[in-house]
This record gives structure tokens, sequence and C-alpha cells, in this order.
């Protein structure tokens, strides 16, 4: 088989549907004039299928010689295919996936395609939009929580950046560089202090408008940002 033909073609294919699935939104589903959830999923899966198309493209120029190398190339041909599927079954479902949505993105997980993750974290800042209370930029897998607490606020951030994330207990740590927050404050309140309370030390803060901004220097396994209202 000529995998790289192959992914070519399921590619090209894919790049000529995807405007016609526009087209479909626009004139036949009238998509503009849906509720913000049937709109919502016919978007982000004609977004999808553009990223399965790019994915076998970027794929045309090489061959796969190891079994799972071919299995991943497989699961990314199939991908567009349950895509298109999802496009059509999905809006009347509202916010319950199908399973042939899941199986494609499952695929293009799988497969270690990283356009999906991209995808997924700017789907999800265009949903927030400026509704988003707290922003940390930096490299590592983190989950982060922010709250309000009696003498002032409370940014948590656990670091799980590890090869065994998803693979059970965590043997070890892997500390992490800069974390970059960005938290907005209520109307008319401010902050006096930041205190890492895993580290033990205050670091240096800047207020910006009605937000917040200052930089965790290193997570080991969690850290704590206690900000004093003020």
């Amino acid at each position: 088989m000529n995998w790289s033909r192959a992914h070519w073609l399921v590619g090209l294919l894919t790049l000529l549907a995807f405007p016609l699935t526009g087209q479909y939104m626009r004139h036949i589903a009238a998509v503009p004039h849906l509720d913000s959830v049937p709109r919502l999923i016919f978007r982000s899966r004609h977004l999808f299928l553009l990223v399965a198309g790019v994915a076998n493209l970027a794929l045309s120029n090489s061959q796969p010689f190891h079994r799972a190398q071919r299995v991943a190339s497989v699961l990314i041909m199939i991908a567009p295919f349950l895509i298109i599927a999802a496009f059509f079954i999905d809006p009347a479902r509202g916010l319950n996936s199908s399973q042939i949505f899941r199986w494609a993105m499952y695929s293009l997980w799988i497969a270690g395609n990283t356009d999906l993750s991209r995808l997924l974290q700017n789907t999800i800042r265009w949903v927030a939009g400026d509704s988003a209370l707290a922003r940390i930029d930096g490299d590592g897998l983190i989950e982060a929580f922010a709250w309000e607490t009696e003498p002032g606020f409370a940014v948590h951030v656990l670091n799980y950046t590890n090869p065994n994330t998803h693979r059970g207990w965590l043997r070890e740590f892997y500390p992490i560089g800069e974390q970059r927050v960005r938290l907005q404050l209520p109307p008319g309140r401010g902050v006096k202090r930041v205190e890492l309370l895993r580290a033990e030390k205050e670091i240096p803060f800047r207020l910006n408008g009605d937000a917040v901004e200052f930089v965790i220097p290193s997570v080991e396994d969690y850290e704590v940002a206690a900000l004093t209202a003020g």
C-alpha cells in the first residue's frame, strides 16, 4: 500500500469537503440563526474536519514502517469520514456528542496529532471570550483553580507534567518553569500582597487595570498563590 498517496488523497478530499460543509451551514442549516448550542456543534465539527484534512496532508510525505505507525495512519485516514458523519448527526443531539464523534477524536488523539490539542485550546478560548477570569501561560501540563477567599484570592496550580500522567500512580515529579498568571479582579478590588504558600515566599506583582499579574517561578508538584486583597 502506498501510504503517502493514501494520506494525500484523503487529505485532498477532506479539504474539498471543508468549504462544502461551510456552504451547508450558511445556506441550508442557517447556522447563524440557530441557538448557541447547535451553532457551536456545527462550527466545531466543521473546524475539526479541517484539522483532520491537514493532518492527512502532513503525512503525505512520510511512509510508516512499523505496525504502530501503520495503525496510527489508518486512524488518521478514518477520522475525516467520522467527523463528516458527526457534522450531520451531532447538532440535533445538543451537548451529547455521538459515539461517532468520540471515535473520531480518539483516532486523532491516539495518533498523537498536536493540531487537535491546539484546536481544543483555541476553541475553549473562543467560547470563553472575555469571560475567562484566570489565565496561566507556561510550559507543562497543569490543572489550575482560582477562587475568592476571606482574605482575598487564591490560585492553586497542580503539576501533571509526567510521562506517567495517564498510566496510574506518579512515582516522581518533573518540575516545570515559570507560570505567568493573570487574574481578573472584581470591580473595586485590589491586591496588596502575593505569597506562594508552597515556596513560602512573597513574589512581585503588578496591577493592570482590573487584573493582577504575577509569575510563579517554578512548580514541583503543586503551588498555591495566596493574594491578599487591599
